[in-house]
């Protein structure tokens, strides 16, 4: 992130993300550097919608949200972009911890663990940094920011699974496709509208994909003292490791 680019468009494309309509476990796409990944990206929004009208004809729930930023794993010297350039210092200082974290660690195929990971190693760089570079006056407000947003997210990851628990309750697909649609409104209710299309599966790919481990991974970052050589070990043999099953 030594280079800068400019970009035309507010956003530097679209993800796709899909859900089976009575799951809410995703649907993914193989990519040969990646691997298996929980969301499709397209530079032009006409083509992210394109691709998502065809996955929901197809009897799926979809949900597009806009890219702020990508990592090309340090394959290339990937640049700050015109549209990284309004958001404070705070969030632009995690956003680029954030990509950099996936150099440091990604584990192909497995992206709720890069993205967690990811968050994790962001927001203890930012405290890092703003304590570095004499901004001890700002800490306080990163630390609310993260609050909210974790305040949020608790209320995204209930919801999806009480949808879980509706999924694998064994009731017909009648009274399921009427007791989702109520829980998807009473949701609608207390989290509040989506910024970009409606409130569905897909809709709680992205939160459980970049939020639902970090609680683990923060804890592991404690008990080692905020080491993160120590930390990057540790994640390393843990991702070595069998994996567990998946929590619904």
């Amino acid at each position: 992130y030594t280079l800068f680019s400019e970009i035309k468009e507010e956003y530097l494309g679209w993800n796709v993300y899909a859900a089976p309509k009575y799951s809410v476990e995703p649907i993914t796409w193989s990519f040969p550097v990646a691997g298996r990944v929980v969301y499709r990206g397209y530079f032009s929004k006409e083509g992210a919608l394109k691709f998502a009208k065809q996955i929901e004809e197809e009897g799926n729930d979809v949900y597009v949200s806009p890219i702020s930023a990508y990592s090309t794993l340090g394959w290339y010297n990937d640049p700050v972009l015109s549209s990284h350039l309004r958001l404070n210092e705070i969030r632009l200082a995690g956003l680029i911890i954030h990509e950099l974290a996936h150099q440091q660690l990604y584990v192909k195929g497995d992206s709720r663990f890069n993205e967690s990971f990811a968050v994790t190693v962001e927001r203890a760089g930012v405290l890092r940094w703003l304590k570095s570079t004499g901004r001890d006056d700002q800490i306080g407000m990163a630390e609310k920011m993260w609050e909210q947003q974790d305040a949020a997210n608790s209320k995204m990851l209930d919801a999806r699974s009480r949808l879980n628990e509706l999924y694998h309750s064994g009731i017909d697909s009648a009274l399921m496709e009427q007791k989702k649609d109520f829980l998807l409104k009473e949701f609608t209710g207390e989290i509040g509208r989506p910024r970009f299309g409606e409130m569905n599966n897909a809709y709680f790919v992205p939160v459980n994909t970049y939020y639902s481990m970090v609680p683990k991974f923060q804890s592991m970052l404690d008990s080692l003292g905020g080491d993160f050589k120590k930390f990057y070990r540790e994640t390393e043999v843990l991702e070595a490791s069998p994996p567990a099953p998946k929590p619904q």
